[in-house]
């Protein structure tokens, strides 16, 4: 895929995420992975999911992490203009966890019926399967605690480990540098769209 597709799919995986909203949300680098001069930066300032620069915004991130950037960032709606903390996050309708031990079958379909977004983070287990982000899309919005205790459930559901509101992931149509050969990180299910929230 070049840096237009991965681009592009990132952009429908936003817009399907958070449709007719104007998330704004935590993001951070890894420069230098595994190197004696690694750094770790966290945003000076909100990723804007949104508008009609989400697409320039979406190709600097591909062309950054092309050039061995990790970018991350955190699927939770946070106020103020930085930073990470379980006080700035707002109510959401986004749950997440990770399955780094892949899915089974039965969980796999199980989370299609639901309309789950599945991206797959670039990783395989030691089967060879690879290793998914799940996000699912609420009704409503769930305040902190809500949204953890949704989060833990996932999280146990297909046997994942994450479920904290502050997670940072990986953005789909970047590379994972933490394996050989930097794969690319990629929507493998996006839900058909959702009409614009109205509340």
């Amino acid at each position: 895929m070049d840096i237009e597709a991965r681009t592009s799919q990132s952009v429908k995986f936003f817009q399907n995420l958070w449709p007719g909203q104007k998330p704004r949300l935590a993001q951070a680098e890894i420069h230098n992975r595994n190197k004696s001069n690694q750094t770790f930066l966290e945003g000076k300032r909100r990723f804007r999911a949104f508008g009609m620069s989400l697409e320039i915004h979406l190709e600097e991130v591909m062309a950054k992490s092309e050039d061995g950037v990790e970018m991350f960032y955190c699927p939770t709606l946070m106020s103020g203009d930085t930073g990470r903390k379980k006080f700035q996050v707002m109510p959401s309708r986004v749950v997440f966890s990770d399955a780094d031990y892949g899915l089974t079958p039965t969980v796999h379909a199980r989370l299609v019926s639901l309309g789950a977004c599945l991206v797959r983070s670039g990783g395989k287990t030691e089967e060879g399967q690879p290793k998914y982000h799940v996000y699912l899309r609420l009704t409503r919005d769930a305040d902190l605690d809500e949204l953890e205790k949704i989060n833990r459930g996932l999280k146990i559901y297909i046997n994942g480990d994450k479920f904290d509101a502050t997670s940072l992931l990986r953005i789909p149509g970047t590379r994972n540098h933490k394996y050989k050969g930097s794969p690319l990180v990629r929507s493998s299910v996006t839900p058909p769209r959702p009409p614009p929230r109205t509340s």
